[in-house]
Protein backbone atom coordinates (compact mmCIF):
# COMPACT_ATOMS: atom_id res chain seq x y z
CA UNK A 1 0.00 0.00 0.00
CA UNK A 2 1.21 3.36 -0.94
CA UNK A 3 -0.75 5.84 0.89
CA UNK A 4 -3.10 6.04 4.20
CA UNK A 5 -5.11 8.47 2.62
CA UNK A 6 -6.61 9.52 -0.41
CA UNK A 7 -8.53 12.76 -1.46
CA UNK A 8 -9.64 14.45 -4.64
CA UNK A 9 -9.16 18.07 -4.03
CA UNK A 10 -9.23 18.96 -7.69
CA UNK A 11 -12.79 21.09 -7.29
CA UNK A 12 -11.28 22.53 -4.04
CA UNK A 13 -10.37 26.32 -4.61
CA UNK A 14 -6.53 27.32 -3.52
CA UNK A 15 -7.68 28.92 -0.14
CA UNK A 16 -10.12 25.72 0.61
CA UNK A 17 -6.99 23.53 -0.34
CA UNK A 18 -4.80 25.25 2.06
CA UNK A 19 -7.08 25.18 4.47
CA UNK A 20 -8.13 21.53 4.48
CA UNK A 21 -3.99 21.11 4.17
CA UNK A 22 -3.27 22.70 7.18
CA UNK A 23 -6.26 20.83 9.02
CA UNK A 24 -4.33 17.15 8.60
CA UNK A 25 -1.82 18.90 10.14
CA UNK A 26 1.01 17.49 7.69
CA UNK A 27 4.71 18.32 7.79
CA UNK A 28 6.39 17.56 4.14
CA UNK A 29 4.20 19.27 1.35
CA UNK A 30 5.42 18.14 -2.24
CA UNK A 31 4.35 19.94 -5.23
CA UNK A 32 4.86 17.69 -8.89
CA UNK A 33 4.10 20.43 -10.97
CA UNK A 34 5.54 23.65 -11.25
CA UNK A 35 4.75 26.60 -13.40
CA UNK A 36 3.03 23.63 -15.78
CA UNK A 37 -0.88 23.72 -16.46
CA UNK A 38 -3.34 23.25 -14.04
CA UNK A 39 -0.97 23.77 -11.11
CA UNK A 40 -1.43 25.00 -7.34
CA UNK A 41 1.44 26.80 -6.62
CA UNK A 42 -1.01 29.38 -4.71
CA UNK A 43 -1.00 26.65 -2.27
CA UNK A 44 2.17 26.37 -1.35
CA UNK A 45 2.00 30.38 -1.27
CA UNK A 46 0.07 30.03 1.30
CA UNK A 47 2.09 27.91 3.13
CA UNK A 48 -0.01 25.31 4.94
CA UNK A 49 3.12 23.27 6.00
CA UNK A 50 6.27 23.10 7.63
CA UNK A 51 8.28 22.13 4.69
CA UNK A 52 7.58 22.33 1.20
CA UNK A 53 9.23 20.67 -1.48
CA UNK A 54 9.55 20.69 -5.37
CA UNK A 55 9.71 17.91 -7.60
CA UNK A 56 9.84 16.34 -10.96
CA UNK A 57 7.37 18.51 -12.89
CA UNK A 58 9.53 21.54 -13.17
CA UNK A 59 13.38 20.09 -13.22
CA UNK A 60 14.20 24.30 -11.94
CA UNK A 61 13.69 26.55 -9.62
CA UNK A 62 10.14 27.84 -8.91
CA UNK A 63 11.44 31.39 -7.31
CA UNK A 64 8.77 30.96 -4.76
CA UNK A 65 10.11 32.06 -1.12
CA UNK A 66 7.86 29.18 0.79
CA UNK A 67 8.90 26.60 -1.30
CA UNK A 68 11.93 25.06 0.80
CA UNK A 69 13.46 22.63 -1.07
CA UNK A 70 13.87 20.87 -4.70
CA UNK A 71 14.94 17.47 -5.17
CA UNK A 72 18.16 16.43 -7.57
CA UNK A 73 20.96 14.50 -7.56
CA UNK A 74 24.87 15.10 -8.61
CA UNK A 75 24.51 15.25 -12.05
CA UNK A 76 21.38 17.32 -12.40
CA UNK A 77 22.64 19.73 -10.26
CA UNK A 78 26.22 19.26 -8.58
CA UNK A 79 26.99 21.53 -5.30
CA UNK A 80 29.52 23.54 -7.26
CA UNK A 81 26.89 24.26 -9.95
CA UNK A 82 23.88 25.07 -7.74
CA UNK A 83 23.81 29.09 -8.45
CA UNK A 84 20.15 29.26 -7.81
CA UNK A 85 20.18 29.76 -4.05
CA UNK A 86 17.63 27.46 -3.48
CA UNK A 87 18.22 24.43 -0.97
CA UNK A 88 18.67 21.23 -2.05
CA UNK A 89 17.59 17.76 -1.32
CA UNK A 90 20.56 15.90 -3.07
CA UNK A 91 19.66 12.06 -4.13
CA UNK A 92 22.71 10.10 -4.37
CA UNK A 93 22.27 8.48 -7.60
CA UNK A 94 19.16 9.88 -9.67
CA UNK A 95 16.68 12.13 -9.10
CA UNK A 96 13.65 10.05 -9.83
CA UNK A 97 13.25 6.54 -11.20
CA UNK A 98 10.49 4.48 -13.21
CA UNK A 99 8.45 1.87 -12.09
CA UNK A 100 9.01 -0.95 -14.94
CA UNK A 101 6.98 -0.92 -18.00
CA UNK A 102 5.16 -3.62 -20.10
CA UNK A 103 7.97 -5.88 -21.60
CA UNK A 104 7.07 -5.00 -25.46
CA UNK A 105 9.15 -6.76 -27.62
CA UNK A 106 12.53 -5.05 -28.59
CA UNK A 107 12.77 -5.71 -32.46
CA UNK A 108 16.80 -5.25 -34.01
CA UNK A 109 18.25 -2.08 -35.13
CA UNK A 110 15.76 -1.31 -38.20
CA UNK A 111 18.85 0.02 -39.82
CA UNK A 112 20.44 -3.29 -40.71
CA UNK A 113 17.36 -4.01 -42.87
CA UNK A 114 16.48 -0.86 -44.14
CA UNK A 115 18.69 0.96 -46.68
CA UNK A 116 18.70 4.27 -44.13
CA UNK A 117 19.57 5.42 -40.95
CA UNK A 118 16.70 6.41 -39.25
CA UNK A 119 17.03 9.15 -35.83
CA UNK A 120 14.24 9.38 -33.74
CA UNK A 121 12.32 12.20 -31.18
CA UNK A 122 8.78 11.14 -29.58
CA UNK A 123 9.19 14.53 -26.89
CA UNK A 124 6.72 17.14 -27.03
CA UNK A 125 7.12 19.56 -29.87
CA UNK A 126 7.23 22.70 -27.88
CA UNK A 127 10.59 21.21 -26.88
CA UNK A 128 11.75 21.53 -30.54
CA UNK A 129 13.51 24.79 -30.76
CA UNK A 130 15.09 26.56 -34.22
CA UNK A 131 18.20 25.90 -32.58
CA UNK A 132 17.28 22.09 -32.34
CA UNK A 133 16.16 22.14 -35.94
CA UNK A 134 19.16 23.26 -37.22
CA UNK A 135 21.30 20.76 -35.20
CA UNK A 136 19.36 17.97 -36.38
CA UNK A 137 19.38 19.41 -39.92
CA UNK A 138 22.97 19.70 -40.07
CA UNK A 139 22.99 16.02 -39.46
CA UNK A 140 20.28 14.84 -41.73
CA UNK A 141 22.66 16.61 -43.97
CA UNK A 142 25.78 15.20 -43.32
CA UNK A 143 24.16 11.69 -43.42
CA UNK A 144 22.28 11.63 -46.76
CA UNK A 145 20.93 8.10 -46.19
CA UNK A 146 18.94 9.36 -43.25
CA UNK A 147 15.74 9.96 -41.88
CA UNK A 148 14.04 11.98 -38.70
CA UNK A 149 11.14 9.94 -37.39
CA UNK A 150 8.81 12.78 -35.08
CA UNK A 151 6.11 11.86 -32.50
CA UNK A 152 4.95 14.18 -29.85
CA UNK A 153 4.39 13.04 -26.18
CA UNK A 154 1.21 14.57 -26.68
CA UNK A 155 -1.55 14.95 -28.63
CA UNK A 156 -0.17 17.67 -31.70
CA UNK A 157 -2.88 19.22 -34.15
CA UNK A 158 -2.38 19.28 -37.46
CA UNK A 159 -1.59 22.85 -37.47
CA UNK A 160 0.92 22.83 -35.50
CA UNK A 161 2.32 20.03 -38.14
CA UNK A 162 2.36 22.46 -40.30
CA UNK A 163 4.16 24.95 -38.51
CA UNK A 164 6.82 22.69 -37.52
CA UNK A 165 7.51 21.48 -41.73
CA UNK A 166 7.71 24.85 -42.64
CA UNK A 167 10.29 26.12 -39.98
CA UNK A 168 12.37 22.67 -40.53
CA UNK A 169 11.94 22.99 -45.03
CA UNK A 170 14.43 25.88 -45.43
CA UNK A 171 17.12 23.26 -44.41
CA UNK A 172 16.11 19.92 -45.42
CA UNK A 173 13.48 17.84 -47.37
CA UNK A 174 10.29 17.35 -45.94
CA UNK A 175 9.86 14.01 -47.31
CA UNK A 176 12.90 13.24 -44.80
CA UNK A 177 10.49 14.16 -41.81
CA UNK A 178 7.98 11.20 -40.52
CA UNK A 179 5.22 12.26 -38.36
CA UNK A 180 3.52 9.45 -35.75
CA UNK A 181 0.61 10.15 -35.00
CA UNK A 182 -0.10 10.23 -30.83
CA UNK A 183 -1.00 6.83 -29.75
CA UNK A 184 -3.26 6.32 -26.37
CA UNK A 185 -2.21 2.91 -25.85
CA UNK A 186 0.72 2.44 -24.02
CA UNK A 187 2.04 -1.08 -25.77
CA UNK A 188 1.21 0.41 -29.24
CA UNK A 189 3.36 3.64 -28.41
CA UNK A 190 6.22 1.94 -26.80
CA UNK A 191 6.04 -0.35 -30.31
CA UNK A 192 6.71 2.66 -31.92
CA UNK A 193 10.38 2.74 -30.39
CA UNK A 194 11.26 -0.13 -32.96
CA UNK A 195 10.56 1.93 -35.81
CA UNK A 196 13.68 4.09 -34.70
CA UNK A 197 17.90 3.41 -34.41
CA UNK A 198 18.90 6.19 -32.30
CA UNK A 199 16.46 8.81 -30.32
CA UNK A 200 18.09 12.67 -30.26
CA UNK A 201 17.62 14.24 -27.05
CA UNK A 202 15.83 17.69 -26.97
CA UNK A 203 18.17 20.65 -25.70
CA UNK A 204 18.26 22.58 -23.47
CA UNK A 205 14.65 21.07 -22.50
CA UNK A 206 15.65 17.62 -22.83
CA UNK A 207 13.57 14.46 -22.46
CA UNK A 208 12.56 12.65 -19.25
CA UNK A 209 10.12 9.73 -19.60
CA UNK A 210 10.49 9.79 -23.53
CA UNK A 211 14.14 9.32 -22.79
CA UNK A 212 13.04 6.42 -20.12
CA UNK A 213 10.48 4.61 -22.50
CA UNK A 214 13.02 4.56 -25.69
CA UNK A 215 16.14 3.24 -23.18
CA UNK A 216 13.47 0.55 -22.07
CA UNK A 217 12.68 -0.14 -25.80
CA UNK A 218 16.97 -0.79 -26.34
CA UNK A 219 16.58 2.72 -28.43
CA UNK A 220 19.48 4.92 -26.31
CA UNK A 221 19.41 8.54 -26.59
CA UNK A 222 22.21 11.20 -27.48
CA UNK A 223 21.59 14.11 -25.50
CA UNK A 224 23.76 17.71 -25.04
CA UNK A 225 24.72 18.48 -21.73
CA UNK A 226 23.02 21.51 -20.56
CA UNK A 227 24.36 24.64 -17.51
CA UNK A 228 21.46 24.02 -15.82
CA UNK A 229 18.19 20.83 -14.39
CA UNK A 230 16.16 21.02 -17.07
CA UNK A 231 19.02 20.62 -19.50
CA UNK A 232 21.15 17.84 -17.70
CA UNK A 233 18.44 15.45 -17.36
CA UNK A 234 19.70 13.10 -20.03
CA UNK A 235 22.71 13.94 -18.70
CA UNK A 236 21.83 12.22 -15.42
CA UNK A 237 20.17 9.58 -17.24
CA UNK A 238 23.13 8.62 -19.35
CA UNK A 239 25.58 8.69 -16.09
CA UNK A 240 23.44 6.21 -14.60
CA UNK A 241 23.40 3.91 -17.42
CA UNK A 242 27.45 4.40 -17.83
CA UNK A 243 26.72 5.64 -21.56
CA UNK A 244 29.72 8.29 -21.66
CA UNK A 245 29.59 7.46 -25.36
CA UNK A 246 26.09 8.97 -25.56
CA UNK A 247 26.17 12.33 -23.64
CA UNK A 248 27.44 15.60 -25.49
CA UNK A 249 29.64 18.34 -24.76
CA UNK A 250 28.16 20.82 -27.25
CA UNK A 251 26.66 21.06 -30.75
CA UNK A 252 29.62 20.30 -32.29
CA UNK A 253 30.22 17.59 -30.19
CA UNK A 254 26.43 16.43 -30.44
CA UNK A 255 26.32 16.20 -34.35
CA UNK A 256 29.87 14.35 -34.67
CA UNK A 257 28.66 11.87 -32.45
CA UNK A 258 25.04 11.29 -34.47
CA UNK A 259 26.98 10.77 -37.32
CA UNK A 260 29.84 8.21 -35.89
CA UNK A 261 26.84 6.32 -34.07
CA UNK A 262 24.90 6.58 -37.39
CA UNK A 263 28.07 5.06 -39.64
CA UNK A 264 27.60 1.56 -41.24
CA UNK A 265 30.72 0.39 -39.47
CA UNK A 266 28.69 1.24 -35.88
CA UNK A 267 25.99 -0.39 -36.69
CA UNK A 268 26.55 -4.05 -35.29
CA UNK A 269 27.84 -2.40 -32.01
CA UNK A 270 24.31 -0.53 -31.36
CA UNK A 271 22.36 -3.61 -32.50
CA UNK A 272 24.60 -5.32 -29.40
CA UNK A 273 23.44 -2.59 -27.22
CA UNK A 274 19.96 -2.58 -28.69
CA UNK A 275 19.89 -5.89 -27.60
CA UNK A 276 20.98 -5.29 -23.79
CA UNK A 277 19.93 -2.06 -23.19
CA UNK A 278 16.86 -3.06 -21.07
CA UNK A 279 18.74 -5.20 -19.06
CA UNK A 280 21.46 -2.90 -18.35
CA UNK A 281 18.60 -0.60 -17.12
CA UNK A 282 16.61 -2.77 -15.32
CA UNK A 283 19.26 -3.13 -12.76
CA UNK A 284 20.65 0.58 -12.91
CA UNK A 285 19.05 3.58 -10.43
CA UNK A 286 16.89 4.28 -13.59
CA UNK A 287 14.03 1.56 -12.73
CA UNK A 288 15.14 0.98 -9.07
CA UNK A 289 12.34 2.77 -7.09
CA UNK A 290 12.81 0.82 -4.04
CA UNK A 291 16.38 2.49 -3.90
CA UNK A 292 15.22 5.52 -4.83
CA UNK A 293 12.33 5.53 -1.75
CA UNK A 294 14.69 4.51 0.33
CA UNK A 295 16.85 7.17 -0.23
CA UNK A 296 14.08 10.07 -0.56
CA UNK A 297 12.39 8.95 2.57
CA UNK A 298 15.76 9.20 4.75
CA UNK A 299 16.48 12.38 2.84
CA UNK A 300 12.83 13.75 4.59
CA UNK A 301 14.20 12.33 7.88
CA UNK A 302 17.01 13.90 8.37
CA UNK A 303 15.57 16.71 7.61
CA UNK A 304 12.46 16.29 10.15
CA UNK A 305 14.81 15.21 12.58
CA UNK A 306 17.19 18.37 12.11
CA UNK A 307 14.30 20.31 12.67
CA UNK A 308 13.04 19.01 15.82
CA UNK A 309 16.65 19.01 17.50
Amino acid sequence: QSFIEWHDVINLKDKELSNFIYEKKLYFLIDLAGYTSNNRLQVFKNKPVPIQISWLGYCNKTYINEIDYMIADPYVLSEKENKTGQKVIRLKKIWNSHSKLNEVEINKLPALSNKYFTFGCFNNFLKISDEVLDTWSQILNDIPNSRLMLKSSVNADKNYKSYFLKRIKINLNEERIIFLNYEKDKNKSLEQYNKIDISLDTFPYNGNTTSFESIWMGVPVLTLKGNNFISRCGYSINKNLNLEQLIAKNKKDYIEKAINLASSSNLKNLNTLRNSLRKKAMVSPLFNTSALAENFSKELIKISNRDHS
